[in-house]
């Protein structure tokens, strides 16, 4: 028997290309997908799969995604199968059969999607079919290697040589991909938007092709296209179709602990809004039906109140009515519409403002990702078996502790994890999917294993390709490379930009979550303002012997106490504000600050001083967590 090697790419270019939360989820669902029809490959062959563990004894499916692909039944929701594993197959297996398998369920699928909703558009485009074929059979870097079980190393070797070419793009680029040309093949800084226009309006009118899937300002490249649209093909080409055609918005997301506030303490409010909406016949103004807050049974609610679950998140902002805005939504095109909205939308905030509750536009990102799964499976008596047993006991249990969190998981599979959640539940749910991790591997007799995870908080308007790559970064370059692993990483995005960062050891997080508590229980006259946080965080990077502040520093500890400084410091600055304060309070708070600030690394002692812009970040939203926010167990 010899032990066959795969992974597929890229994985990062092909999910964080999106525009919309349905756009993430394809991506990871069809790269999935991809990897599920390799396996099957193995599987047909006589092999079996050691890594993860996607199948019994008997060589019987137990993952629902292979099952869907195997022909056993089941319509998946998600992505389960991870883009690499590794298995047992027999002498004389053809390896070249995996990766045909792979290449040929993603053509299969694209050729039915060019057939439905693309084909009858190719002769008003310029080398369309040309673009096409190129994107589809250019895209994926497979990369296999087969060998004996002693030589778990060998993919890494195959990895080295490096001969994936990727495909050469000119033209106009895609309105989502960048790096890809969209397929009419015009250029409009060339003067053929004219046919260009001609090319996109046939191919919207073809196959049913909703507003949602394709805006009338975006020209897509095939790889858009086809996660934009293969859902429109699936029963035919994929042998069966996903479970889910809906995906929460980001404003939805971010406006969930709001809602829940509304429905626990004022529901008469909410109701009221909801008649409001309904007599403006905008159009789909429920459109969250299928989301609605994950935790809360809608069994529970009246009518009316699950309509106000269900609302569109956009409209519990008071920008989305304001002029030039174009978030507004369909059917409100006139400004009389949206003046009534917006009245409405101003009594339902001013019935909620005593208590201090206001939809926030931030929701969370929440990556995790096993630590050093290569050096574990490969350590000296390790046992693949175990830990792939392990990981399936914890990807069983993931979208529960994500749903119970009211969230969103886009995927889980292996060691991997991606999900939505409300700023007020991310830092529960990371810390509890760290538990369920750390105990599905201690059930196994597994020592030593350790999981990292990256949470960005953004705006709902921040494009998700910002987004994604600050959430790869903060995982992968700072939990993982700069922390060392076993280790949870926070940025605050604002702006498109990082306004603050924290990375630390899991042991830090309550640290961090200890101040945000003192800071969101200050009082009105005693509030710890966010400028008065930049100037305390210049302090201690001053005292750190560095005058310059930038997110994320991380600086050497000084060899001196630290809280009676800041105290002064702190003392110092309401003086000068005219405002007063016990020293008692200016002493405890000082010493909170620069707890959450201080970390370890390699034995270190380290001041992140962004611990402070951060955690202020956190207890900004707190109002949110008290009364019908943050109720996990």
């Amino acid at each position: 028997m010899m032990h066959l090697h795969f992974t597929l790419g890229p994985v990062q270019g092909f999910v964080a290309e999106a525009r919309r939360t349905r756009d993430l989820w394809a991506g990871s669902f069809l790269l999935s997908w991809i990897c599920a029809n390799a396996m099957k490959a193995v599987l047909d062959g006589g092999g079996k799969i050691i890594f993860p563990i996607v199948h019994d004894a008997e060589r019987v499916p137990t993952d629902q995604l292979l099952k869907a692909v195997c022909g056993q039944g089941g319509a998946p929701r998600i992505g389960t199968i991870p883009n690499r594993f590794r298995a047992e197959v027999p002498d004389g297996f053809d390896p070249a059969a995996v990766e045909q398998a792979a290449r040929g369920a993603w053509e299969n699928v694209a050729d039915a999607v060019w057939r439905k909703y693309v084909e009858g558009a190719a002769s008003l485009g310029r080398n369309t079919r040309a673009i096409w074929d190129r994107q589809v059979h250019g895209f994926w870097e497979l990369n296999w290697a087969m060998g004996k079980a002693d030589q778990p190393y060998l993919l890494d070797l195959r990895k080295n040589w490096r001969c994936f070419q990727p495909t050469e793009e000119g033209g106009e680029p895609c309105s989502v991909a960048s790096g890809l040309q969209e397929v009419s093949g015009y250029v409009r800084a060339c003067g053929e938007g004219e046919q260009q226009d001609a090319f996109w309006k046939r191919l919207r009118s073809l196959g049913g092709i909703s507003e949602m899937e394709l805006r009338p300002t975006e020209r897509l490249s095939a790889i858009m296209l086809i996660k934009r649209l293969f859902l429109g093909i699936a029963n035919a080409s994929m042998g069966f179709e996903p479970q889910t055609k809906s995906w929460p918005s980001t404003a939805h997301v971010a406006t969930l602990p709001f809602k829940r506030r509304v429905i626990a303490e004022n529901p008469a409010a909410a109701r009221d809004y909801v008649r409001i909406v309904k007599d403006a016949h905008i159009r789909e103004p429920f459109k969250e039906r299928q989301n609605a807050i994950p935790s809360l049974p809608v069994g529970w609610l009246d009518n009316d109140t699950q309509d106000y679950a269900a609302l569109d998140g956009d409209l519990l902002f008071r920008e989305t009515f304001e002029p030039g805005n174009r978030r507004y939504p369909a059917g409100a095109e006139d400004t009389t519409t949206r003046e009534t909205l917006a009245a409405g939308l101003n009594t339902l905030l001013e019935a909620t403002a005593a208590t201090g509750a206001k939809p926030s536009p931030f929701f969370a990102v929440l990556f995790m990702d096993g630590d050093s799964m290569g050096k574990l499976l490969s350590a000296p008596n390790s046992a693949p078996e175990k830990v792939s047993t392990a990981l399936a006991r914890f990807a069983d249990q993931v979208e529960g502790i994500v749903k119970k969190h009211d969230g969103f998981t886009i995927y889980a599979g292996g060691d991997d994890v991606l999900a939505l959640l409300p700023v007020t539940d991310a830092i529960d749910a990371a810390i509890h999917l760290k538990d369920a991790y750390c105990a599905a591997f201690a059930a196994e007799g597994v020592a030593g294993a350790t999981i990292s995870g990256g949470i960005v908080f953004a705006h709902y308007g921040t494009p998700w390709i910002d987004v994604m790559h600050s959430a790869h970064d903060i995982l992968e370059g700072k939990a993982k490379e700069e922390a060392g692993r076993n280790s949870l990483g926070i940025v605050v995005n604002k702006g498109g930009a990082t306004n603050g960062e924290w990375v630390a050891g899991w042991d830090r997080v309550d640290a961090l979550r200890e101040l945000a508590r003192i800071l969101a229980g200050t009082t009105a006259d005693r509030e710890i303002s966010m400028s008065l946080l930049y100037r305390m965080r210049s302090v201690l990077a001053e005292l750190a012997g560095r005058p310059r502040v930038s997110a994320g520093g991380v600086h050497e500890m000084p060899d001196m106490d630290l809280v009676p400084l800041l105290q002064a410091a702190l003392e110092a600055s309401h003086e000068h504000r005219g405002g007063s304060s016990p020293t008692a309070d200016h002493r405890s708070l000082s010493a909170a600050m620069v707890n959450a600030c201080t970390i370890e690394r390699n034995g270190k002692r380290l001041l992140m001083t962004d611990g402070l812009v951060v955690a202020r970040f956190i207890a900004a939203h707190a109002s949110l967590a008290d009364a019908g926010g943050s109720h996990v167990e």
